[in-house]
């Protein structure tokens, strides 16, 4: 594990094997920062305190204070709202061991009976391959990765 207090200015002076370890850290903080934010957002969303803070809707509230679009608003929302069902899927990306964009594939395909098997899948494959199989699974209306995994064109 590295340690707390190394910054990006002293990077230079560490070993690779320490840069290494504080982008696994960097990485897995933000992706725990980005689940805390769209689960909060959520909440604010479901419990309609945004009007308290004045905005007509969550998605005007995420406007104006965070700059995000509306489409990106509901993105996040549905994916907070998804991931309350898929606890492997919300653990590996906490842990760091799923990028967002990852999660936002996951979600439209995994559910709870087939969470494991494509989280099982994704093991050992680049992101490109995973990403390809889970949008051949949308077109084909399946929610479980094939079996095989070979014949995706251009991979």
């Amino acid at each position: 594990m590295c340690a707390p207090h190394l910054t990006v200015a002293t990077t230079p002076t560490l070993s690779a094997r320490e840069i290494h370890d504080v982008l696994v850290l960097a990485h897995a903080a933000g992706n725990t920062a980005r689940k805390r934010f769209i689960d909060s957002l959520r909440a604010l969303h479901e419990s309609r305190l945004y009007f308290e803070l004045g905005f007509p809707s969550v998605a005007a509230y995420a406007d104006a204070t965070f700059r995000i679009g509306r489409t990106q608003t509901l993105e996040c929302l549905r994916v907070s709202k998804a991931l309350l069902d898929l606890p492997g899927i919300a653990g590996a990306f906490e842990r760091g061991d799923i990028s967002w964009s990852l999660v936002l594939d996951l979600t439209r395909v995994a559910n709870a009976e087939t969470e494991g098997t494509w989280l099982e899948f994704r093991r050992g494959k680049r992101v490109s391959a995973v990403h390809a199989e889970i949008e051949e699974a949308r077109r084909k209306n399946r929610d479980l990765p094939r079996k095989d995994g070979f014949g995706l064109p251009g991979l």
